[in-house]
């Protein structure tokens, strides 16, 4: 499991609520893929975000967020 900046990255998916969230989400925004707010939910506006960038970076387009998934957003 890698730390980012505290933060134990790990497996998220649809509906979970933590501070990997608001990771995952400052970096999707970062990437130009718009969720809205770091407020740390999963919810539906995150899962569209996530699925246009795993589908413009040769990812399984899932709700799942994996570490092959985190290094692609560490890596854009």
């Amino acid at each position: 499991m890698d730390i980012f900046y505290g933060v134990p990255l790990k497996d998220i998916s649809y509906g979970s609520h933590d501070q990997c969230v608001k990771v995952l989400q400052a970096l999707l925004n970062g990437a130009g893929y718009d969720c809205g707010s770091c407020d740390g939910i999963y919810g539906k506006k995150t899962q569209s975000a996530l699925h246009k960038f795993k589908g413009k970076n040769q990812l399984s387009v899932t709700d799942l967020v994996d570490m092959k998934t985190w290094n692609k957003l560490f890596n854009f």
